[in-house]
């Protein structure tokens, strides 16, 4: 609840900043996307989590907790230009699959290479979140609940258009655990480590605010 509403007042104060200063360009807007490497995610569960078994055979084990293999995220985006060549933000938001559920939030930064109305950016950044699991139809009291660190690297590109923005923006990130929650099948916690947690995605936001470059000033 702390992390949420520190986030929930930077993006008012980012706007109202924006709102009252003479600032180069901002805007807040909605974005939706999903994760598409690796094609089941994560990319290794922690040894523990991975060898519980439901039921099967050898060769054909049933696992208490799936990987994911279907997501989307949605959620907001915030950004300030600091000037025409960089730019801050955050971002947070949900991503959601089968028996999966993810929350996070990311202050960002990126260099801009600006034209006349389209923006190409590089960046990344860093924040925190939390995703988890659930077991399924056959082992419905298992959980697994990952808090992390995520490492963003970026790159987009920007449409502007007055008021308007929309921003395409393929990303790799890396989820650093701070720790691992496991409840198994019958109910017992575990103390489990490990787990390899990277994702590459892609995000669509539409944004608004003022995305019209300040005209430089005539001199008298």
């Amino acid at each position: 609840m702390n992390r949420a509403l520190t986030a929930a007042l930077l993006v008012v104060g980012l706007t109202q900043t924006a709102s009252a200063a003479d600032v180069y360009m901002w805007g807040v807007g909605p974005r939706i996307g999903t994760n598409f490497l690796p094609g089941a995610y994560p990319s290794a569960f922690p040894r523990m989590v991975a060898d519980d078994i439901v039921d099967g055979t050898d060769a054909d084990p049933i696992p208490v907790i799936d990987k994911v293999r279907g997501d989307v995220s949605f959620g907001f985006e915030a950004q300030y230009y600091v000037n025409g060549g960089s730019r801050i933000g955050m971002i947070g938001g949900f991503d959601v699959g089968k028996r999966f559920f993810d929350a996070n939030v990311l202050l960002k930064y990126n260099i801009v290479l600006q034209s006349a109305s389209v923006d190409f950016l590089f960046g990344g950044g860093a924040g925190f979140g939390t995703q988890a699991w659930r077991g399924g139809p056959d082992a419905e009291l298992a959980r697994l609940r990952v808090p992390y660190f995520p490492l963003r690297v970026e790159a987009a590109g920007m449409i502007r258009a007055g008021w308007m923005a929309f921003q395409l923006t393929p990303y790799f990130q890396y989820n650093l655990q701070s720790n691992v929650f496991y409840t198994s099948d019958d109910g017992n916690e575990l103390d489990v480590r490990g787990g390899v947690y990277p994702t590459m995605g892609i995000e669509l936001s539409a944004l608004f605010g003022d995305y019209e470059p300040p005209q430089p000033r005539k001199r008298k």
